[in-house]
């Protein structure tokens, strides 16, 4: 059995996975520090940030047998610019796939696996790779989702 964390970026990846992806829309790739090189563009990769907890308290003050936890996953959209378009015009469609695979993601399926998914900032950037400017637009994805205290692979 694999942890409730898992569990949460499997249903995101999948959804991100897509069946099929729209034309100019990359594979995601769940690797932490990835190498982008200019022939690989557009790309889309995801990278777990933060995972942050805290201990519900329990009705008679004391603390629960649950964890809450909220997990902040980075999506990283690099693409690079086309003559007669800039490189964030062209970055748009990846993000507008973005924004629709995160709301397909089932928050209320039978195992529970997250309570809440929303798709949150989007920070722009502007890089030089090479001598063509890249677009690098990171997004926000937020997971909460609670397990039990000492058992992170059952969902409470």
């Amino acid at each position: 059995m694999s942890t409730i964390r898992s569990q949460a970026l499997g249903r995101l990846m999948s959804a991100l996975a897509g069946s099929p992806l729209p034309s100019g829309v990359p594979q995601v790739i769940d690797t932490p520090g990835i190498s982008v090189i200019e022939s690989t563009l557009p790309s889309l990769a995801l990278f777990v940030d933060n995972d942050t907890i805290e201990q519900v308290k329990a009705s008679g003050g004391g603390t629960g047998p649950i964890f809450k936890r909220h997990l902040l996953v980075r999506l990283e959209v690099r693409q690079k610019a086309v003559v007669g378009s800039s490189a964030r015009d062209q970055a748009e469609p990846i993000l507008a796939w973005i924004s629709k695979a995160i709301g397909t993601v089932d928050v209320a399926n039978p195992s529970r696996v997250a309570h809440t998914i929303h798709e949150g900032d989007t920070k722009w950037e502007t890089v030089s790779e090479s001598d063509t400017p890249v677009c690098l637009a990171t997004v926000d994805v937020h997971l909460d989702y609670q397990h039990r205290v000492g058992d992170a692979e059952q969902w409470a």
